[in-house]
């Protein structure tokens, strides 16, 4: 009886993680990029791709996307990437991307991703938004009381 359980418990702990694995979503390039064989901007290139090419996503790891272009698996920048269809906002509610942050991870994925060029030609600035953020600024005083706790080094004004 014991043993039985014990069986079903495993087999359900292994079952779970699997019912949670997301199906291969596919990419379009807005820029050129290449294909890494790890992520990592250092990392020996696979294959030089062209904008506007498909590729199908496997994984996300910080800021990069493991990919399958033609028969040939690497990493691409994920910045480089728009998605297809209705795909992120599957990925962003599924479980499994609950545990793309990990420690250590270095990479730190900001700025436009997704974006073709003739879109961010056609922006409009939001100004009421961009008051907003000024909330979020703070003065030399208060930038130089944060620097004290956490012991960070002087720099000097304007980068020099």
């Amino acid at each position: 009886m014991k043993s039985t359980k014990i069986t079903l418990t495993l087999i359900l702990l292994l079952a779970v993680p699997c019912s949670f694995a997301a199906p291969s979503q596919s990419g379009q390039l807005v820029t050129d990029a290449e294909l890494k064989s790890q992520p990592e901007p250092k990392a020996p290139t696979l294959l030089a791709l062209k904008q506007g090419q498909t590729l199908a996503i496997k994984e996300r790891r910080g800021g990069w996307y493991a990919a399958d272009v033609d028969t040939t698996g690497g990493w691409v920048r994920m910045l480089h990437v728009r998605m297809i269809g209705d795909i992120e906002s599957h990925a962003s509610s599924s479980a499994k991307s609950l545990t793309q942050v990990r420690r250590g991870d270095s990479t730190i994925a900001t700025g436009i991703r997704g974006l073709s060029e003739q879109q961010l030609k056609q922006a409009k600035e939001n100004l009421p938004e961009l008051k907003r953020l000024d909330r979020w600024s703070a003065n030399d005083k208060e930038a130089a009381q944060f620097a004290k706790e956490g012991r960070l080094p002087a720099a000097k004004k304007g980068g020099k």
